[in-house]
């Protein structure tokens, strides 16, 4: 008999359908499962994995659907205490030969289960739900009307305990149950739009939820909710045979990272569509950066040895320009100091000159007035220095400048010491005119007196 460490465990599962038959073809197919014969009935037909029978097949008149059984230590006990929940019967707790006792009942909302009681027969000694094998129930679902009061009602009967619960927003709150701290289940009200009464749904784990789901339509069934992720990281679909029987499968989180089909790819199949362009893309991506930057960066040097060659080739059109052109100002300045030279020849129109060359060259502390023209040529200098940086062009045009300097500065010193010696001899010129002229201005007594005194 069941003893009390299996009650409130989910222990066996039985399809009720009126095509036997083609019900066995579709789960075999579908879940992996095989058919094995009771020997006890030959009508009553087993399925089972590798570790042994998980349930039945049973034809029944009407709408096809999967009852679960929940494991007691007595099956009276246990409806008598169903009835006073709220509870009713629908078949009264009948023996199975060799197999142990049974009862069906329905919960106080109308979701119908079973209650079970095993002989430890062979047969129906099955390995433990708490944590189910691949092609094993692993999770039990309810739709109701009021989830807190069909969890009272469960927790009453089998000693389930709350494990968690999710916030589903439009769909309200998704309630987990479980036993011994292993997780078994969960509760929510069904929303009014859900057809059909309140309903256990069971989920067999499953290595691959997106080919269980083609498996099923291939088969002739139909999928009514597409793979998808739940809170957890677990992966399921919900389905129909085709009698019209709701199960559905479960793939573990931990089955994900060792499956070679992902199943995330399946709910996001729209995105999935072009994965391939862009992995294409991305791979292109790179060679398109590369691209980029070598047209840009070769005909930046080719643009820069074409201006690099312009530059060389102005600039000694430019030294060869700025040669004469140096000179010309040298011939102005002196002509202009030959013409002051004339006039007037002093320290005082000088000063204005030494002014105006330091205000020219300010980080110079003392700039003799002789020095000018090379303070000038000095300053017109600056670009050359600038330009230094460069080859060959610019040291050609610094030999041509410092030539032209030499050049300016010896014709300015030759034009000094030139308006020197007028300025000299014109004084003489002026200083014996003058003599002559105050003599001839000189009254007749007094060259008189003169030459009678030189008579004497």
């Amino acid at each position: 008999m069941t003893d009390a460490t299996d009650r409130g465990r989910f222990v066996w599962h039985e399809l009720l359908t009126p095509d036997p038959d083609a019900a066995k073809a579709f789960y075999t197919r579908v879940l992996d499962w095989r058919e094995q014969p009771w020997a006890l009935d030959p009508e009553y037909s087993l399925l089972a994995t590798s570790r042994g029978p998980i349930g039945a097949v049973a034809t029944v008149d009407g709408a096809p659907y999967w009852l679960a059984y929940i494991a007691v230590p007595d099956v009276d006990e246990a409806v008598q205490q169903a009835v006073e929940l709220g509870a009713t019967i629908l078949t009264d707790p009948t023996d199975t030969p060799s197999a142990g006792r049974y009862a069906v009942l329905k919960d106080p909302q109308g979701a119908r289960f079973g209650l079970y009681a095993s002989g430890r027969s062979e047969d129906t000694e099955l390995p433990s739900q708490d944590r189910p094998g691949k092609g094993e129930f692993s999770w039990h679902e309810l739709a109701t009307t009021d989830y807190r009061a069909a969890f009272d009602f469960y927790s009453a009967l089998f000693g389930w305990e709350r494990m968690d619960e999710f916030d589903m927003g439009e769909m309200g709150i998704y309630f987990i149950f479980g036993r011994e701290g292993a997780m078994l289940g969960g509760m929510f009200n069904k929303p009014p739009d859900m057809p059909g009464e309140p309903n256990w749904l069971g989920y067999v784990r499953v290595a691959d939820v997106d080919q269980t789901a083609r498996k099923v339509t291939e088969a002739g069934g139909r999928v009514i909710t597409e793979p998808m992720e739940v809170p957890g990281g677990d992966w399921i679909v919900q389905c129909l045979d085709p009698q019209g029987g709701a199960f559905a499968a479960q793939l573990f989180q931990e089955d994900v990272k060792r499956t070679v089909s992902k199943p995330k790819q399946r709910p996001s199949q729209p995105a999935a569509t072009p994965e391939p362009v862009q992995t294409a893309a991305e791979k292109a991506a790179p060679t398109r950066k590369k691209s980029v930057k070598k047209k840009p960066a070769q005909a930046a040097r080719k643009a820069a040895a074409k201006t690099a060659t312009k530059k060389a080739a102005a600039k000694k059109t430019s030294a060869k320009k700025k040669t004469p052109a140096k000179k010309a100002p040298a011939k102005k300045v002196s002509a202009k100091k030959k013409v002051s030279a004339k006039k007037k020849v002093s320290a005082k129109k000088k000063a204005p000159a030494k002014k105006k060359t330091a205000a020219r060259k300010a980080p110079a502390k003392k700039t003799p007035a002789r020095k000018t023209p090379t303070t000038k040529a000095r300053a017109k200098k600056a670009p050359a220095k600038k330009a230094s940086g460069r080859k060959a062009p610019a040291k050609k045009a610094t030999r041509k400048k410092t030539a032209s300097r030499a050049s300016t500065r010896r014709t300015t010193q030759a034009t000094k010491a030139q308006a020197a010696k007028t300025s000299r001899r014109s004084g003489k010129t002026a200083r014996s005119s003058g003599k002559k002229t105050a003599k001839a201005r000189r009254p007749a007594s007094q060259r008189a007196r003169k030459s009678q005194g030189r008579a004497r």
